[in-house]
């Protein structure tokens, strides 16, 4: 089985948490099958010591594409 990601390893990656707009290097990508679906799973360092995961729907390739979606 294939499974495409929208984002790779490497890549830059903008998100909001607990009401901060932070961004970040993707680390690792995580998959998983669950509840009959698949889910893909992005680890990101941000601020070059914190590893946080984020599924793929709370991670966007810009800041201008995160500020749209809040």
């Amino acid at each position: 089985m294939t499974i495409e990601t929208k984002y790779d390893i490497g890549q830059w990656v903008w998100g909001a948490a607990h009401e901060e707009i932070w961004s970040g290097v993707i680390t690792d990508i995580i998959t998983y099958h669950s509840f009959g679906r698949n889910v893909i799973e992005y680890r990101v360092l941000v601020e070059q010591e914190m590893h946080f995961t984020f599924r793929e729907s709370d991670i966007f390739p810009t800041k201008e594409e995160l500020l749209k979606s809040l």
